[in-house]
């Protein structure tokens, strides 16, 4: 008798968004937008979704509704080329930083025209392992 494997909604919607970028995934994490430079119409201050490929940094807002003033705020997808970035800096916070200031950890994509700092909420450990080892 054969198993059916379980999926997720979550794998479902991974599985979508590799399809949608024709691409696989390399790192996902919630995360900020804290700072740009040298880079067009870039949200500031918006939590959401950071994604890694091989070739691009992508981050997905999506629409929220508060709860006591209700109204729903725009879905904001920004998408940064890998070419456009030649380091990355990672920075993790020391634990009791993470466990009493809520201090998140950082990454800082650079290049020789732009800049893009991450805030991101998740184990960065694994972050700067993947970007380096893809080409851009």
């Amino acid at each position: 008798m054969e198993k059916k494997a379980k999926t997720s909604p979550g794998t479902v919607a991974l599985q979508a968004l590799e399809a949608e970028l024709g691409e696989p995934i390399l790192y996902r994490a919630p995360g900020r937008l804290a700072a740009a430079g040298g880079l067009d119409a870039v949200p500031l201050g918006s939590w959401g979704l950071v994604v890694l490929t091989a070739t691009r940094v992508l981050f997905r807002h999506f629409p929220q509704a508060h709860p006591l003033f209700g109204g729903t705020d725009a879905e904001v997808r920004y998408e940064v080329g890998r070419s456009l970035f030649s380091a990355c800096e990672a920075r993790r916070q020391a634990f009791w930083a993470r466990l009493f200031a809520s201090t998140p950890d950082h990454v800082a994509l650079t290049g020789p025209g732009a800049f893009l700092n991450l805030e991101l909420a998740d184990d960065l450990r694994k972050f700067p392992e993947a970007w380096l080892r893809s080409s851009p």
